[in-house]
C-alpha cells in the first residue's frame, strides 16, 4: 500500500543515500549502515530508511559526542527500571516521602499566604476530611 501523499519524497536521492556528505563522513556512514543492516538481515521495507537515517546521525557525531548519547540513554533507562522497580514494591502513592513532602509545602504555602493577606488561619481538616487520612498536625511541623 503506497501512500500518495509521500510520493514527492520517493526516490529523491538518485545519486546515493550520503551523497551530500563529505567523503570521510560518507565512508562511515556507509560503515555504519553496513553494521546496522548486519542486526538486520530480514529488514522490513520501511526500516532501510530508518537505518540510513541512523548511520548519517553517527557518521556525523564525534566519539565524544556518540559517548555522552550512550550514558544519557543508560541513566534514562535506569531511571525507568527504578520506577518499575518501587512501583512493583509499592514504594510509590499517598506514603511517599515527596508526596508527605508536597502536602506540607502545599500547607505551609497557604498558611503564609492568609498570613500575608491578614485573614485568620482556618481551622484544621478533621481526619475524615483529609485527603489521604492525616491529621493536619501531622502534615504541618509548625
Amino acid at each position: 500500500m503506497k501512500i500518495k501523499g509521500l510520493s514527492d519524497y520517493r526516490g529523491r536521492n538518485p545519486h546515493g543515500y550520503f551523497q551530500d556528505l563529505p567523503w570521510d563522513v560518507r565512508q562511515r556512514a556507509h560503515a555504519w549502515l553496513s553494521r546496522l543492516l548486519k542486526r538486520h538481515p530480514h529488514y522490513p521495507r520501511w526500516l532501510f530508511p530508518i537505518l540510513v537515517g541512523q548511520a548519517k546521525r553517527l557518521a556525523l557525531m564525534s566519539d565524544e559526542e556518540r559517548s555522552a548519547w550512550g550514558r544519557s540513554m543508560q541513566a534514562k533507562q535506569g531511571g525507568y527500571a527504578v520506577q518499575k522497580r518501587y512501583r512493583r514494591e509499592g514504594r510509590i502513592g499517598p506514603d511517599h516521602p515527596a508526596h508527605k513532602a508536597a502536602e506540607v509545602s502545599a500547607a505551609q504555602r497557604k498558611w503564609r499566604k492568609q498570613e500575608r493577606l491578614g485573614l485568620p488561619p482556618k481551622p484544621a481538616p478533621s481526619p475524615s476530611t483529609s485527603r489521604v487520612g492525616r491529621t493536619w498536625s501531622a502534615l504541618c511541623p509548625f
